[in-house]
């Protein structure tokens, strides 16, 4: 169905009596006269996000004020779009961008540089009026970013080059993030007991943990019921320990586009 608005599947009906099945927007068909059906569970595509620190002036060993700081994020693709597919191995192209950092800056300063940096990119280069291919959040020196198609993805490393320094400060992103799913019963296994696997999927790489550098990382096997996971190994865990999920982009599954 390409539009759920067109076809409300949940609005048809079995006419048992009669042996009749009623699809609102296609018709309705006698059970003799069907001669095959087959039905595919939809499953929604998974934006790529991707968070860093800024670093602090000190951290890129800056000691005057308003020195120039390039810093790039490449954004990689394994879809054929030609605004990102550029290398030879991985399709990938670097956003460069500049920013003038001051001795004493801290990161949350820092921060602040680099999303009106992103701001100002997005008002010269919009790239058919989609601007940047992620959306940003500034919160308190953290900048997270969300691709805004599944077909994108982020390289880890966050190169930072002072003054056209030709050795860069690099950083490491983070794409484990809070899923709101919590174990809800202690214990040493590979089947967990959560609150809701909302959210989750077969495949998925998960670290619970009070935090997610004291958690242990394992992928999900099962999706047992509604409210237990099955991982590929067992681990110990305690209440409330939280699930952090490793964001994947993943294509969407029987979304129409197959069909049109």
């Amino acid at each position: 169905m390409n539009s759920a608005s067109k076809y409300p599947v949940l609005l048809s009906t079995i006419d048992s009596a009669n042996d009749k099945l009623s699809i609102q927007g296609f018709g309705s068909f006698k059970e003799d006269q069907i001669v095959s059906a087959v039905a595919q569970r939809f499953q929604a595509s998974r934006l790529e996000a991707m968070a860093f620190t800024a670093p602090t002036a000190t951290e890129l060993g800056i000691t005057e004020i308003n020195v120039p700081v390039t810093f790039s994020i490449r954004v990689k693709t394994f879809g054929d779009a030609s605004e990102y597919a550029t290398s030879f191995v991985m399709n990938s192209r670097p956003l460069i961008f500049e920013v003038l950092i001051s001795v004493g800056d801290t990161a949350t300063l820092v921060a602040d540089k680099i999303a009106s940096a992103f701001s100002e990119w997005e008002s010269k280069f919009n790239l058919s009026n989609n601007g940047l291919p992620f959306t940003v959040d500034n919160t308190t020196g953290v900048i997270t970013m969300t691709m805004k198609d599944y077909t994108l993805f982020f390289q880890s490393n966050i190169d930072f080059k002072v003054n056209r320094a030709i050795a860069p400060v690099t950083i490491t992103g983070n794409k484990a993030f809070d899923s709101g799913n919590l174990g809800t019963v202690g214990g040493t296994a590979a089947l967990i007991t959560v609150d809701t696997t909302t959210g989750l999927r077969v495949g998925d790489t998960v670290t619970i943990g009070a935090t997610l550098a004291a958690g242990e990382t394992q992928v999900i096997v099962a999706l047992d019921t509604d409210t237990s996971i099955t991982l590929d190994s067992i681990i110990t865990w305690e209440v409330d320990d939280v699930i952090y999920l490793h964001t994947t982009a993943l294509n969407p599954t029987f979304d129409g586009k197959y069909l049109e």
